[in-house]
């Protein structure tokens, strides 16, 4: 009875370290497969005292007005919190910008899967899984001081890794000075 016991709690112990790693190996996946991109960061409240060296961005596809981009989303349907979304991306320069929202995953192109933090007559705000990212205390403090300070000099960019199916990681944050010229 004993050995029967202890086979049982060592296959319960595995099967929760197995689920551990799926959700850890799911998580990295857009770093392994994904392909880069390059989003301008908008200053947003960019430290956060009580979660510790935490930096919270905004892209421009936080909150949009949706008579200024093309969407399929209907006027009438009530959309809720967490309600899926697709945001299709296009090359702006080095950058990528928002270029349309869909309800439907895109056949093609670059997009990221996201979903609906709040929607208001035309006004949606969305997000992508990529609002967050966690560093230490001076890379921190010199993403604040970029998004603050030195904005009118330069941009922070998120270099993201998105995988085939829309869902992304941050791989690093990235301060780009301008040059005198006014060219980065």
């Amino acid at each position: 009875m004993a050995a029967k016991r202890k086979i049982f709690l060592l296959a319960m112990m595995l099967f929760q370290l197995t689920v551990i790693a799926g959700m850890i190996a799911k998580s990295m996946l857009p770093l392994v497969n994904g392909r880069e991109v390059q989003l301008r960061v908008l200053a947003r409240d960019p430290r956060d005292i009580f979660r510790g060296n935490y930096v919270t961005l905004s892209y421009d596809f936080s909150d949009l007005n949706l008579d200024s981009i093309p969407n399929d989303l209907e006027p009438s349907h009530g959309y809720r919190f967490g309600d899926e979304i697709f945001i299709e991306l296009e090359p702006d320069g080095e950058n990528f910008k928002t270029a349309g929202i869909r309800t439907k995953q895109p056949s093609g192109g670059i997009f990221l899967r996201g979903m609906i933090k709040m929607h208001y007559n035309s006004t949606v705000s969305l997000g992508a899984g990529i609002e967050s990212y966690f560093t230490d205390l001076a890379k921190a403090q010199e993403v604040e001081q970029h998004l603050v300070r030195d904005n009118a000099w330069g941009e922070v960019v998120a270099r993201i890794m998105i995988a085939p199916g829309g869902e992304a990681r941050i791989r690093s944050l990235d301060y780009i000075p301008r040059r005198a010229d006014g060219i980065r």
